[in-house]
């Protein structure tokens, strides 16, 4: 949410130039956006705003759309859907059935920097769906059913959660939310707790207690977002809340 409210802010704002120049929006191919489909978008430290889509990797200054690549090859045809600034300033990219990129600030290009690591249970072939930073030297990132830890520093894999421990092997896990030393896991099937010290999972009740027989659409979680008194959780269908006393006393208890 405050990543939609600043990109808005950015739109908006950029309207309103020394020139009184009015941003030509919407942005899409016919001003340089290397495709119609936008996945994800972060307005980085420098004011700019960069645009994940089902097609390459995207920067707008305000004034016009650049598509960003690789060294030796184009971006054009790899989808991106996460993008994350590190507390490091470092820029990294998810891709579908690709891995990870790292953008080289001083070359103005992307580098891959770890190939995705494969699921072979899966029906679909690895995608990396979601990428949060740990630490200033460890990223979280899932792919399809299962949360991998990255170490920077070498580039040691380690998988630390898997759905299929509970037995879905064709399961989704859609967004992670880091607390400290505790992830929240939103899956297809339910809002999950991770104690990534302990190692040790559970189900979190995110449903009003009348919902007595939940629908698939209402358990499936995808987008979570804390704030000082709530857990808010998205689904399928609705959008339900947690409040942080009742969120901490499930965390204690275990």
């Amino acid at each position: 949410m405050l990543k939609l409210l600043l990109v808005l802010l950015l739109l908006f704002f950029s309207q309103f130039t020394l020139h009184a120049k009015t941003v030509l929006l919407p942005l899409t191919p016919e001003q340089g956006l290397s495709h119609t489909e936008v996945r994800d978008l972060l307005l980085d430290q420098h004011g700019f705003l960069w645009i994940a889509t089902s097609g390459g990797i995207n920067r707008f200054d305000g004034n016009q759309v650049t598509e960003l690549h690789a060294n030796s090859h184009r971006l054009s045809e790899i989808a991106f859907n996460d993008i994350l600034e590190d507390s490091n300033g470092r820029l990294w990219l998810s891709a579908d059935h690709t891995g990870l990129y790292l953008y080289n600030a001083e070359q103005g290009h992307f580098e891959l920097f770890i190939s995705a690591p494969r699921e072979p249970g899966h029906p679909v072939e690895s995608t990396i769906l979601t990428l949060i930073e740990r630490d200033t030297d460890h990223l979280l990132f899932v792919v399809n059913q299962a949360i991998y830890q990255l170490r920077i520093s070498d580039k040691q894999l380690e998988k630390i959660f898997d759905l299929e421990q509970l037995g879905y092997a064709a399961g989704w896990i859609r967004h992670l939310l880091l607390d400290q030393q505790q992830l929240y896991i939103a899956a297809f099937n339910g809002l999950i707790h991770l104690d990534l010290l302990s190692g040790k999972y559970q189900y979190l009740p995110h449903l009003p207690a009348d919902i007595t027989t939940p629908t698939t659409e209402q358990l499936h979680t995808k987008n979570l977002l804390l704030t000082a008194d709530k857990l808010y959780i998205g689904t399928v269908n609705g959008l339900y809340a947690i409040a942080t006393k009742a969120l901490h006393l499930f965390v204690e208890q275990g």
